[in-house]
């Protein structure tokens, strides 16, 4: 029989395969998939359980580890997620917004304000000088006097 003319043979042209795929599927999410579950099928083995726990792990876990690894999230494999968040972790600044009254070589503000200060240190201390205000603006001096 002539393979050219056999019905169930079908040859993939060039423009279907991709280089940086197979079938379908990143090379890099399979790699990556394959040494994720590699290394977790070591760390179960590796921890003080009995064997039917270690093989029970084993088929729960790996299987559903490939799929999550070669599907990946929103076309990105785990392991350019994780290189993605260590690089925004570690290019990541802290802005601080202050006020013209602070004075960066002290580390204090204008009236006296540590700028060390928790945000409930700083809300008790202007809790405590409403009170003071309130107290000295309603109280009787007559009172005061007696006291």
């Amino acid at each position: 029989m002539n393979e050219d003319k056999d019905p169930r043979i079908f040859h993939y042209t060039k423009n279907v395969i991709q280089s940086e795929r197979f079938m379908g599927i990143q090379k890099r999410n399979i790699y990556e998939a394959i040494a994720i579950v590699v290394f977790l099928i070591v760390v179960i083995a590796s921890l003080p359980f009995t064997s039917v726990v270690k093989t029970m792990s084993i088929i729960v876990l790996c299987p559903t580890t490939l799929i999550i690894c070669i599907r990946g999230v929103k076309n990105r494999s785990i392991g350019q997620i994780i290189t993605a968040e260590i690089k925004f972790r570690k290019n990541r600044r802290e802005l601080h917004l202050r006020g013209p009254e602070y004075k960066r070589e002290k580390g204090e503000m204008h009236y006296d304000e540590n700028a060390n200060d928790s945000i409930a240190e700083k809300g008790i201390r202007i809790v405590r000088t409403k009170i003071n205000e309130f107290i000295g603006k309603y109280s009787d001096p007559e009172d005061s006097e007696h006291s």
